[in-house]
């Protein structure tokens, strides 16, 4: 695969993440990423009406394009394996994608201890609302 599936991928991402956050979307959108063999956890954060962040759980269709794109990234000449990937979207389209390769990622940590720093860093100190799982 060429670098341009990589980049139709990056774009599925957003496009999908924005779908995700629907029409409550106003402003701010974060993927927050961790992928490792077979493990993918993709969460998408955005700033709401609000004015709150809310956090979605990726759906298992999210999760499957995500480890798709971190394939097809590592298979590029070149390209590190990466182990997170923080995509921001700005309210004025602007993209960002962060990347965290797995010598810079603490083993003794899981996801939800270093989700809300990357929530500190792009958002700043806020109060994220997540959905009752079990509702």
């Amino acid at each position: 695969m060429s670098g341009t599936a990589v980049e139709e991928l990056l774009q599925d991402v957003g496009r999908q993440a924005v779908a995700i956050a629907g029409e409550d979307l106003a402003g701010r959108l974060l993927v927050y990423a961790e992928v490792e063999d077979r493990v993918t956890s993709a969460d998408v954060l955005y700033k709401n009406r609000r004015g709150d962040v809310r956090l979605v759980l990726g759906p298992h269709p999210f999760k499957q394009l995500v480890y798709e794109l971190w394939q097809q990234w590592k298979s590029q000449p070149g390209n590190e394996e990466w182990r997170v990937m923080s995509y921001v979207v700005d309210q004025d389209g602007k993209l960002t994608v962060d990347l965290t390769y797995p010598d810079d990622v603490d083993s003794e940590e899981i996801v939800t201890d270093r989700r809300p720093r990357a929530v500190k860093k792009y958002f700043g100190d806020v109060k994220v609302i997540q959905p009752d799982p079990f509702a």
